[in-house]
């Protein structure tokens, strides 16, 4: 699956914005760079600096994928991951981070992760 896929898979949204995606990045940098480009591909962006903002986002609204960093100031994006998969939240995830143990890596496939990126 790419996002390509997770574009034509979506239901457009009544005001005819494309499929939503949440960031949670805390370097301004990053988003700016994956915001422009995915709002310029017809997503529609939320963006989230730490691990709080991602889960109240994600507990209240739906998205179609949600693209996170592993390293974030106060939960980090494995642990976000957990906490959403034990509440049956199903929103796909991407992993973006500059840095991946084997251990994380085995984490992030248990807890289905949709994708890894190196930054």
């Amino acid at each position: 699956m790419n996002l390509s896929t997770v574009k034509s898979n979506s239901i457009k949204t009544p005001d005819g914005n494309g499929p939503r995606i949440l960031i949670v990045e805390d370097d301004i940098k990053t988003i700016e760079f994956l915001q422009l480009g995915l709002k310029e591909e017809g997503f529609q962006v939320n963006c989230a600096a730490n691990g709080s903002e991602a889960l109240k986002l994600l507990n209240q609204e739906t998205f179609q994928l949600a693209i996170l960093d592993i390293m974030l100031p106060d939960i980090d994006g494995l642990s976000i991951c957990h906490t959403i998969r034990e509440r049956s939240i199903e929103t796909p995830l991407l992993f973006l981070s500059a840095m991946n143990t084997a251990e994380e890596l085995s984490l992030m496939i248990q807890l289905s992760c949709f994708l890894n990126l190196r930054k």
